[in-house]
This record gives C-alpha cells, sequence and structure tokens, in this order.
C-alpha cells in the first residue's frame, strides 16, 4: 500500500513553461546557445532531456551553471506563478486521505515553498530540491533515506521523460501528467505505472487503489 506521493515541481504543480521559454531565450544570448523559437520549443516537447541539450549545444559541464542561474532568477518571482487548474484541489484531497506528499525537484527548496505559501498550498511533509551531478535519482534515493521511507511505500509523479526514469532508478512507481512539458502521447510510450490526463484522475487512480 503507498503511502507517500512524491511530486516534480515545474510542469506538475506549478506552470512555468512561459517562464522557462522567456529565460532560456534570454540567457541564449548571454551564454551563447541556441535561441529557441516558440515553435521550436513545441517540437522539443517530444525529446529527452539529453536531446534537448544537444539541441541548444549546451554541454554537460555547463547544465550546472545555467541550473544556478535559473534559480537565481526564479527567486523572488515565483509569486506570479501559477499552479495548474484543480492541481490545488487535488493536493489537498490527497493530504485529507492521509497521505504524505513530498516534492523532489531540480528548484529550489526556498522557491518552491515561496509558491506554495503564496497559493495557499503548504500541505507536503517533505521536500528533496536543487540540482545535483548525480540527476534526479540520488536526490530521490536520498528523500527515501532521509525519511526512512521504503520504496514500494511511494510513488513519484513528474512531466518529463526523465522523471519516469529517476522514479525507475530509484525503485519508486512512476506517475506521468498529460499538462506538463513532455507530450503525453510521448510520455505513454515509456509505459510509466499510471497516466493522468487531468488532475482529478490522480484522486481516482491512487486513492485506495494503489
Amino acid at each position: 500500500m503507498v503511502a507517500y506521493v512524491i511530486f516534480d515541481f515545474d510542469g506538475t504543480i506549478a506552470d512555468t513553461y512561459s517562464w522557462f521559454l522567456k529565460n532560456i531565450q534570454d540567457m541564449s544570448r548571454i551564454y551563447n546557445f541556441r535561441y529557441v523559437t516558440e515553435e521550436e520549443g513545441e517540437t522539443l516537447r517530444d525529446k529527452t532531456y539529453g536531446e534537448i541539450m544537444e539541441f541548444l549545444g549546451i554541454s554537460a559541464w555547463r547544465t550546472p551553471q545555467l541550473a544556478r542561474e535559473f534559480r537565481k532568477r526564479a527567486a523572488g518571482k515565483m509569486t506570479s506563478v501559477k499552479p495548474f487548474p484543480h492541481i490545488k484541489e487535488t493536493l489537498r484531497r490527497l493530504s485529507d486521505h492521509d497521505y504524505k506528499l513530498g516534492i523532489g525537484s531540480s528548484n529550489s527548496e526556498s522557491n518552491i515553498r515561496m509558491f506554495l505559501k503564496h497559493n495557499d498550498l503548504e500541505v507536503f511533509d517533505y521536500f528533496s530540491c536543487g540540482m545535483s551531478l548525480s540527476g534526479k535519482a540520488h536526490k530521490l534515493k536520498a528523500l527515501l533515506k532521509n525519511e526512512k521511507i521504503q520504496a514500494h511505500e511511494a510513488i513519484y509523479i513528474g512531466d518529463e521523460l526523465r522523471d519516469i526514469e529517476a522514479a525507475r532508478k530509484a525503485g519508486l512507481k512512476c506517475g506521468s501528467v498529460a499538462w506538463g512539458y513532455n507530450t503525453f502521447t510521448r510520455l505513454k510510450e515509456e509505459q510509466p505505472d499510471y497516466c493522468f490526463e487531468t488532475p482529478q484522475e490522480i484522486i481516482q487512480k491512487l486513492v485506495k487503489r494503489v
């Protein structure tokens, strides 16, 4: 029986895509990587994280630097970011059903907490946030260890192909959402344990059934 539901943040809880695209366009001029048009951004939604970095011309060693820049730009701006429609109700209902909620994200904990406070969504019990050179799976494993959670007790829900990969490497069930960055069609090709077309489906498919 699963008692812990761990969420990705950007693209799963918070609708940050427009902000992300605007800033990646701005940073391309500063850091000299490929500028992405809105049309190109849409075509990248079927790509893996590695394929996107290759398209942009960003080498692996520069990723931490750019991630720090993104977090710096986001600081103080999170109050302008909106949660996806119906996600607030879903999170509150999960909490009401006594699921322990967590966030595993490459965004900073301070940025996420600012967003949650502004949107009256302080329903999360644990966090594992920030960029890791070892990848998101390492952060999820650390979260399980720190919170003394057994992998079979938890599910990780995200919007990207790398979220599925990270969950599996950490030994977690994985769920993919239709409203985030990667397309739902592409996500379903990876056969995650659960596919959620709407936030309401998280309740329908998880509560008392995982």
